[in-house]
């Protein structure tokens, strides 16, 4: 019984490699700036990415290309802030590998939102949820995300200031 949950994560996680391992050392290599320090961020998300079979069931999906990008993004920024090292992304290369606009029901466990909380944000309209998916899940900055949507900083404060409302009525009922 062993061997085969254990065959079954191996093959997992070797058809994650085949399909993914690329992206994954190309946006590593763009956020630490060195080629050891993105094949220990890179092997991090490996090994994040292969306990969780059941949110990553289809490999080509969005939801699961959105998952592996964050995943790598994050374990490639923490490893850089160990080192006290960090290369910003550019507002080019940021989002280059995502495919569609951020889903906060795709990163429930890495972006730390509950199931009920992406529930939620799904009520909200999609420019504030992407805003919510940005500042709290992906840690931007309102400056940073003012590049990415084109607005700015300024209003982006009082759009976040009117979604914290909203989200309370909502949570509320």
């Amino acid at each position: 019984m062993f061997a085969d949950i254990l065959r079954v994560v191996r093959d997992f996680t070797e058809n994650l490699i085949e399909k993914h391992k690329g992206m994954m050392m190309q946006l590593a290599c763009s956020i630490t700036d060195n080629y050891q320090d993105a094949e220990d961020a890179v092997q991090e998300a490996l090994l994040i990415l292969s306990g969780k079979q059941q949110i990553l069931k289809d490999l080509d999906s969005d939801d699961a290309k959105n998952y592996i990008y964050t995943v790598t993004k994050n374990r490639s920024i923490n490893l850089c802030k160990k080192a006290k090292k960090c290369v910003t992304l550019s507002e080019e290369n940021a989002f280059t590998h995502i495919e569609g606009e951020p889903d906060a029901r795709a990163f429930v466990n890495e972006l730390g939102f509950s199931s009920d909380t992406a529930l939620v944000l799904e009520t909200l309209p999609p420019e504030d949820r992407d805003l919510i998916c940005y500042y709290y899940g992906f840690g931007y900055s309102y400056e940073e995300i003012s590049k990415l949507m084109g607005i700015p900083p300024v209003t982006l404060r009082k759009r976040m200031q009117r979604c914290r409302k909203r989200l309370a009525q909502i949570l509320e009922r």
